[in-house]
């Protein structure tokens, strides 16, 4: 079972690297690289889990507590820029010559 979920998971990161950059392309990543990260934190977990769970639980809580004000900071991080932008469009700053947020 050890070399299926370690083959699995190889596949599945070639493709999830695919999908990851075209959300970068398009710009459907901006700001959530966290999420993305996660979710391949995610499944990684779960393939070690399937050849050794308690293993891969206790790996869990140390990303939990490692990766959890990493989540948080980039959200601030991205909230705060992306008000700063905002207001910047707001005020009609002539140097910044992005579009309009929805």
């Amino acid at each position: 079972m050890y070399w299926a979920s370690l083959i699995g998971t190889l596949a599945f990161a070639t493709f999830y690297n695919w999908i990851v950059g075209r959300a970068e392309r398009n710009g459907y990543a901006e700001g959530f690289v966290w999420f993305l990260v996660v979710i391949g934190v995610a499944v990684t977990l779960s393939a070690a889990a399937i050849t050794d769970y308690d293993a891969a639980m206790h790996v869990f809580w140390f990303f939990v507590a490692s990766g959890a004000p990493m989540m948080i900071g980039s959200y601030l991080r991205y909230a705060r820029a992306r008000k700063a932008e905002q207001d910047a469009i707001r005020r009609g700053d002539s140097d910044n010559d992005t579009a309009p947020l929805a």
